[in-house]
C-alpha cells in the first residue's frame, strides 16, 4: 500500500467496485478500502454448508449493460450471466397472476384478460408507464436552470409526473382496488405502497424489466463483484479489505485523503464514498465542514425502510409445481393496510425468490434455495433476539402457502433482522434501498455524486440516480466520469452504451 493514490475509494459495494475499476483504467492510481472481510456490500454472498444465498441482489436488469461494462473492462468471461424467461408471479388474495418476461404487448394483455371489463383503462395505464420511461431514460442526471425550460418540453410527461405517487396515478385510470394492486405489483419491490411510492421510479423499473430483460449471475451476485474486483487488480488498483476508514481527510473545503483505522493517513486527488450517505457526512467528513444549507437537506431526507429474511433450502419439486423465481403476495387487496401490517409485529406483504429455477449450481442437485423477504420496522418495540423466532415462524409458514410442499422439504433454515442488515452494511438502521423511493427522493433529489466538498464524490444508492443494484452500478459509471473530469483524464477511456442514461 502507498502513502497516496489518485483516488481512495470508500467502501466496496456496487458503485464503489463499478467506478473504482473504471478509474484504474483511466491511468489512476486506485484503492479502495473496505471494512468487511470481503468486498461486495449487499452484493456478498453468505454460505451456509452447501448453499449459496444472496442477502440482497436476486434478478438483476438489463443483461446488455453489464456484458458491455464487463467487456469493456476485459472481464467478460470471468462470470457467467443467466438470463430469465420469467418476470414474477403475483400471489393476490383471491387470484394469481403469472407474468414471463415478454413483451410490453403481451405483458399488458396478461392484465387485461384478467380483468377484461377494465381492458382499456389497463392498457391506457401500462402505455403511459412506458412513455415515461421512455422519456425519463433520456433525462440527464443534471438540468442546468438555463436548459431546464427546453428540456420540460422534451420530455413533458416526466415534468408533468415528476411528483406523482404511483396511487395517484392508479386512481387516474382505476376505481377497482383490484385492478390497482394487480397493475402495480412490482412497486413491492421498491419498499413503499403506491400512495407513497415514486410513479416515475416504478415505471423506470418496471419496463427497465421489460425492456431490457433480466438475469442472475451464476454462482450468485458475488461472482460479478469478483470479476470487478479482477479488472481492478489487472489494472494496478488495490483493494484493502479488513479495515475501515474512520474519516475523510478536509483541507480548506478540499478532501485530500482518509484516515484509516489505526490512525494511518493516505492522501488522495479525490475520494469517494460508497457507504451510508449519513455516515459519510456525519461521521467521515464532520458537520463541521459542511455548509448548514446541505445539513438542513440532508435532514430533510428519509431513509429507507429495512427488512426480515429467511434464508432456506427445500427439497420440493418448486419447478414441477410451476413456481415463479419471484413471488409477491399480499394479506388483502388494500396495500397501505398490507405496508402498515408490517410495522404492527407481523409481515404484511413479502416477496419470496426462488434463485435456483435459474441458477442450480446455488444448492445440491434436487434442492431449492428460497429468500423470503418483508419489510419491517428498526424498533419492532420488543428485542429482536425475542422476535427473531416467532418472526421467521411466520414467514416458514407464509412461504408454504405460496410455494406448496417448500416446508415439508425443508432442509435448512436461517433467518435475518434489520439489525442484521444494519451491522452487515452499516446502512442507517438498517435502511434496504438507502432513501425511501418517493417522490421526494427520486433521481436528481437525491443528493449529487459531487458534494460540497471538493474532490469528495458519492456512489451506491445513497446518491443518484437512485436505489437497486443497476441504479447503483449506474451511479459508479457517473461518479468515474465526474472524478475523470476532475482529475483531467482523457474522454477515450469513459464506458458508453446505449442503455446508460445521460449524466449530462
Amino acid at each position: 500500500m502507498q502513502d497516496s493514490y489518485d483516488v481512495i475509494v470508500v467502501g466496496s459495494g456496487m458503485g464503489a467496485v463499478t467506478a473504482a475499476p473504471l478509474l484504474a483504467r483511466a491511468g489512476l492510481s486506485v484503492l479502495v478500502v473496505e471494512r468487511a472481510q470481503a468486498p461486495g456490500g449487499y452484493a456478498h454472498a453468505f454460505r451456509r454448508g452447501p448453499y449459496v444465498f444472496d442477502p440482497a441482489v436476486h434478478s438483476i436488469v438489463d443483461p446488455s449493460l453489464f456484458d458491455g461494462l464487463l467487456e469493456h473492462l476485459g472481464v467478460r468471461d470471468q462470470c457467467t450471466l443467466l438470463p430469465t424467461d420469467r418476470l414474477y408471479k403475483a400471489a393476490l388474495p383471491d387470484m394469481a397472476i403469472d407474468l414471463p418476461l415478454t413483451t410490453s404487448e403481451e405483458f399488458v394483455g396478461i392484465h387485461a384478460n384478467a380483468f377484461p371489463r377494465h381492458a382499456h383503462e389497463i392498457r391506457a395505464f401500462f402505455e403511459l408507464c412506458e412513455r415515461i420511461h421512455r422519456e425519463a431514460h433520456t433525462l440527464p442526471a443534471k438540468v442546468s436552470l438555463r436548459d431546464l425550460d427546453a428540456v420540460s418540453q422534451r420530455l413533458p410527461l416526466v415534468f408533468r409526473y415528476r411528483k406523482s405517487t404511483l396511487a395517484e396515478v392508479l386512481d387516474e385510470h382505476f376505481s377497482d382496488e383490484r385492478v390497482k394492486l394487480a397493475c402495480s405489483a412490482m412497486g413491492l419491490l421498491l419498499g413503499l405502497p403506491p400512495s407513497r411510492l415514486s410513479f416515475q421510479t416504478f415505471t423506470q423499473m418496471l419496463y427497465g424489466y421489460i425492456g431490457n430483460g433480466a438475469f442472475y449471475v451464476q454462482g450468485g451476485a458475488e461472482e460479478l463483484v469478483h470479476a470487478l474486483v479482477t479488472a481492478l487488480e489487472r489494472a494496478g488498483g488495490e483493494l484493502l479489505l479488513g479495515t475501515g476508514v474512520e474519516r475523510v481527510l478536509v483541507e480548506d473545503r478540499r478532501a485530500v485523503g482518509v484516515e484509516l483505522e489505526g490512525g494511518e493517513r493516505i492522501r488522495a486527488g479525490a475520494v469517494i464514498s460508497n457507504a451510508d450517505a449519513l455516515q459519510t457526512f456525519h461521521r467521515l467528513v464532520g458537520a463541521e465542514h459542511l455548509p448548514a444549507r446541505f445539513l438542513r437537506g440532508l435532514a430533510r431526507l428519509q431513509p429507507s425502510v429495512s427488512g426480515f429474511s429467511v434464508y432456506a433450502a427445500t427439497r420440493a419439486d418448486l419447478c414441477a409445481a410451476g413456481t415463479s423465481h419471484m413471488v409477491f403476495s399480499w394479506p388483502s387487496w388494500d396495500s397501505d393496510a398490507a405496508y402498515a401490517a408490517s410495522f404492527g409485529g407481523r409481515p404484511g406483504s413479502m416477496i419470496a425468490y426462488v434463485p435456483t429455477m435459474v441458477d442450480s449450481t446455488l444448492a445440491p442437485p434436487g434442492e431449492h434455495i428460497v429468500c423470503s423477504i418483508a419489510f419491517a420496522p428498526y424498533d419492532l418495540g420488543a428485542p429482536w433476539a425475542e422476535e427473531k423466532g416467532r418472526y421467521e415462524e411466520m414467514l416458514l409458514a407464509e412461504t408454504d402457502r405460496l410455494l406448496p410442499g417448500f416446508r415439508d422439504g425443508l432442509t435448512f433454515a436461517d433467518s435475518g433482522t434489520p439489525l442484521t442488515l444494519e451491522r452487515f452494511s452499516l446502512n442507517h438502521r438498517g435502511a434496504i434501498y438507502g432513501w425511501e423511493n418517493t417522490p421526494e427522493h427520486t433521481a436528481s433529489k437525491r443528493p449529487s455524486h459531487a458534494t460540497p466538498i471538493d474532490g469528495l464524490y458519492l456512489a451506491g444508492q445513497w446518491t443518484q440516480p437512485g436505489a437497486g443494484f443497476l441504479r447503483a452500478t449506474v451511479s459508479g459509471v457517473h461518479t468515474a466520469q465526474l472524478v475523470m473530469q476532475g482529475l483531467g483524464c482523457a474522454d477515450g477511456a469513459r464506458f458508453a452504451h446505449p442503455n446508460l442514461p445521460p449524466l449530462h
